[in-house]
């Protein structure tokens, strides 16, 4: 409808927050200007593209840490270490994994 308001559109897509880094920066140099393209990214969108950046930033780094374990552990495959007192405990890496999953695959 032409006479409710409207978020601003951005003449071109904007520089990632400073925090934005790695993972996240590629992210959002991925998804920024496809959804400015589409006129999807306005003023109102940038906190949520950068949450979501942020989040597969860290579950990227996340993986890759847990692949790593992986690879010298063919039994648990890093999924189960031992805590500081020697009990077997869930890798502290999987649950970042785990949870944000569902958003996204390569």
């Amino acid at each position: 409808m032409p006479d409710e308001p409207q978020p601003e559109q951005l003449p071109d897509v904007p520089e990632p927050p400073p925090f934005i880094t790695g993972y996240a920066a590629d992210e959002w140099w991925r998804t920024a200007p496809e959804l400015h393209r589409l006129g999807l990214l306005t003023v109102v969108d940038i906190p949520a593209l950068a949450t979501y950046c942020h989040a597969f930033g860290q579950w990227r780094l996340a993986s890759e840490a847990l692949a790593r374990m992986q690879s010298g552990d063919p039994v648990m495959h890093g999924l189960i270490i031992k805590s500081k007192i020697g009990d077997a405990v869930q890798n502290p890496l999987a649950r970042p994994i785990r949870e944000s999953a569902f958003f996204w695959s390569d």
